[in-house]
């Protein structure tokens, strides 16, 4: 746990996210030219408001107690990360054409998720439901099961938190991994300490829920099929 300003924190996530945009501006300058004015004018302009902001927050510190703030510390390639809401891509993305594919609703884990996945750190996977509808989630190349069932879970958090509408019931996940796991390839997934890797599990490969018959569901079938 760290102690530092939320103004503070906020300006140290923006010059993150946009040291990230900048890498990925440089990658794209090849392929994009007429978008490499509007990139440094956004880039300048947000650069003067974190300095501006970041003087104003030094006078705050000596006057005022730090109010605790969540720091997540990770030896991955972005460093550290402010646990604290943003609109950020709402003020930035809809003015960048190069990052016009990125909806401007994204959160701040959705972006870093995005991030991760250009840079081949992560891969995509696609979940198909039991009423045959699907979704993707990105997780990490060495994520295990249970990684992966945290991000299915996350992804419905994100997506009831953008739209009410869409989920109209809690989803009740003890439940559902009780009765329900993923499987690939035919091969039902019930270790959730395993890494997926290890399965054969790759980019763009798809998993289903499957139901996992109980010694109760079985003696019930076969009283069924005997009647």
């Amino acid at each position: 746990m760290s102690f530092i300003e939320p103004n503070l924190g906020q300006v140290q996530q923006n010059k993150k996210i946009l040291q990230e945009l900048e890498e990925k501006k440089r990658r794209m300058r090849s392929n994009t030219t007429d978008s490499s004015a509007t990139l440094s004018s956004s880039f300048q302009t947000i650069q003067q408001q974190n300095t501006s902001d970041f003087s104003l927050q030094q006078q705050i510190v000596q006057s005022k107690q730090p109010t605790s703030f969540t720091l997540f510390s990770s030896p991955q390639t972005f460093g550290y990360f402010i646990n604290t809401d943003s609109n950020f891509g709402n003020q930035i993305l809809p003015n960048e054409t190069s990052l016009g594919d990125i909806d401007p609703n994204i959160s701040l884990v959705e972006l870093k998720n995005l991030l991760s996945l250009e840079y081949g750190e992560s891969m995509n996977l696609f979940i198909r439901r039991a009423d045959d509808q699907t979704f993707n989630v990105i997780v990490k190349l060495n994520s295990t099961l249970r990684d992966l069932k945290e991000s299915i879970r996350n992804y419905f958090i994100s997506k009831h938190e953008k739209d009410s509408s869409s989920i109209t019931k809690a989803v009740n996940w003890k439940y559902i991994w009780k009765n329900y796991c993923l499987s690939f390839n035919n091969q039902m997934l019930l270790d959730n300490k395993i890494e997926l890797r290890s399965y054969g599990i790759s980019s763009k490969a798809e998993l289903k829920f499957e139901r996992i018959f109980h010694r109760k569901d079985k003696k019930k079938n076969l009283r069924t099929e005997k009647k």
